[in-house]
């Protein structure tokens, strides 16, 4: 499902801000665990906290790994909106958004980086990353994982050239 073009520039900004710790979306599983498990200001200004993480460990760490991720990526996406509104570009709603002026505002502060088949790539590596674990003693097999890439980003690579982004990101880890 596509994103309405408000929040689509959002996506397209934060991990330009962000750069490695921008959490670009959430699974729909991991969007309703996380926020059922995390803390959230209540109306007084008080933190509301989430409900108690279950039992089993297995449970309670993936509500803890879903609720932090949450969390930050609740916390970036606002961020980036107060951000792109200080800069003159509304997206608190599909009526307040202007497109072009954001693509022109988007040019002039970016310029095209994030449109090339290679800034398209690297960042489809990323974000597969971290759902999948390619290479050997991982759960993805390498073939598996640059389809995906390839996929996701609309464009077909060599697979060495993937595994050398996987390599490069790691490594930078």
């Amino acid at each position: 499902m596509s994103k309405p073009p408000h929040d689509e520039a959002v996506y397209r900004v934060g991990p330009l801000l962000f750069g490695e710790a921008w959490i670009d979306e959430l699974a729909p599983d991991e969007f309703d665990l996380g926020k059922r498990h995390a803390d959230r200001e209540g109306s007084l200004g008080r933190i509301a906290y989430g409900k108690p993480f279950p039992d089993a460990a297995s449970d309670a760490i993936a509500a803890a790994r879903a609720s932090t991720r949450y969390q930050t990526w609740s916390a970036q996406f606002g961020q980036v909106r107060r951000w792109l509104l200080s800069q003159g570009i509304d997206c608190s709603s599909a009526e307040k958004f202007d497109k072009n002026k954001f693509e022109r505002w988007f040019s002039d502060k970016f310029g095209r980086r994030e449109n090339t088949a290679t800034a398209k790539r690297i960042a489809s590596v990323h974000k597969l990353l971290r759902r999948m674990n390619p290479g050997r003693g991982g759960t993805t097999p390498w073939k598996d994982f640059c389809k995906a890439v390839s996929a996701d980003c609309r464009q077909r690579f060599d697979d060495r050239t993937i595994k050398d982004d996987v390599r490069k990101i790691r490594s930078a880890t």
